[in-house]
């Protein structure tokens, strides 16, 4: 196996740039293939790489057949979120559940900040469609 590939189950240490460009390219993903829209939003360069290690911890669990960056709820269901919300992390699992993830930026947010947002965009999903919501806090 090369180095840092997603076909096994330890923990991948690899950089955020091979990361962002292994999903791109739609490469297999935990015996799957997962389709990846958006980029990670780099108010810190902490931020965006734990943006990149949920997106692949999410693909490597070979749950999700979708997973987004930063892009607006609309994007993930028929239903427009109102007012219009973008989760940092989002997957739409095989099942069509929609799971939400939150990076916290640690001098303007605090976790229970990103957790109540979170509850709004899941709110606003149908019902059959609301999945897990959490956060990833930088370390």
């Amino acid at each position: 196996m090369k180095r840092g590939g997603l076909g096994s189950g330890r923990i991948m240490s690899i950089s955020s740039k091979w990361a962002k460009e292994k999903l791109e390219r739609g490469e297999q993903i935990g015996g799957g293939s997962v389709e990846l829209f958006g980029g990670p939003q780099y108010t810190t360069r902490e931020h965006g790489i734990r943006m990149l290690r949920e997106v692949v911890k999410m693909g490597r669990s070979g749950k999700y057949t979708e997973i987004h960056m930063n892009r607006g709820l609309n994007h993930y269901s028929d239903r427009v979120a109102i007012p219009i919300l973008k989760p940092d992390v989002g997957g739409i699992r095989t099942n069509g559940r929609i799971d939400l993830v939150e990076v916290p930026s640690p001098k303007t947010q605090t976790p229970q900040m990103m957790m109540d947002k979170l509850t709004l965009m899941q709110s606003q999903l149908p019902e059959n469609q609301r999945g897990k919501i959490w956060i990833s806090e930088i370390e």
